[in-house]
């Protein structure tokens, strides 16, 4: 039989459709209440990070910064697009996937940042440290302040 049906709809994998359908945007990059998330639109002091300043020439920085991040241990580009980026970020030893959002804001050098685990309630610092690394490294690299 050609087409859909009901139940080839419900095992399309939920992550990928809400992916397509939805791009978040800055102010989508908040934390809940679990300590295992770090953002730079993060309410709670715990929680809170600096965002990531592009340096000029914006749209080849966009580009290079998407690189750098593919290059992160366990790091894998799930989309991408002219103002976001989403990547699951596989652990080397358990095999958790944590999710790192990048959100260019319109008109603005700014990017804001967000880290957090899937699972679990702590993360002992892993998402910090990830976007640090990140930030390190894009410096290194002369694409960020």
């Amino acid at each position: 039989m050609y087409g859909h049906s009901p139940t080839d709809d419900e095992a399309i994998d939920k992550r990928k459709v809400q992916t397509i359908r939805h791009e978040r945007t800055a102010g989508d990059l908040a934390c809940g209440a679990t300590p295992n998330c770090v953002s730079s639109e993060a309410n709670e002091l715990r929680q809170s990070i600096l965002p990531f300043e592009l340096v000029s020439g914006r749209d080849i920085a966009w580009a290079a910064l998407r690189d750098q991040v593919a290059m992160l241990p366990g790091a894998t580009v799930v989309a991408y697009s002219f103002e976001y980026i989403h990547v699951e970020c596989r652990s080397r030893f358990f095999r958790f996937v944590d999710d790192l959002e990048l959100s260019r804001n319109s008109g603005l050098n700014r990017i804001s940042v967000r880290s957090a685990s899937r699972v679990g309630y702590f993360d002992f610092g892993a998402n910090r440290r990830r976007i640090e690394r990140l930030r390190c490294q894009l410096r290194k690299h002369g694409l960020i302040h």
